[in-house]
């Protein structure tokens, strides 16, 4: 669907350590060489977190994209997960 769809990316961010893999194989296929990663690790589930610490994960992830928007200047992400 993603090869086939009129919108292609040009980066592709895997949030590892599970979107690791997909995101290399995208990247192949897709014909994709600005690939990056992200380390995120929120495992226990929000239930189990005080909310304050789920904001501070979000906010990181953003503070991440972000700087690396500002690397590739890109027109569209894709970012992979498992």
């Amino acid at each position: 669907k993603i090869k086939e769809s009129s919108t292609q990316p040009d980066l592709i961010i895997g949030l590892a350590r599970g979107g690791l893999i997909p995101a290399g194989y995208l990247s192949y296929f897709l014909n994709i060489n600005s690939i990056e990663s992200i380390r995120i690790a929120t495992y226990e589930g929000y239930e189990s977190r005080a909310h304050e610490k789920i904001n501070q994960i979000e906010q990181d992830l953003i503070s991440e994209i972000i700087n690396i928007i500002k690397k590739y200047k890109p027109q569209n992400i894709l970012i992979v997960d498992d």
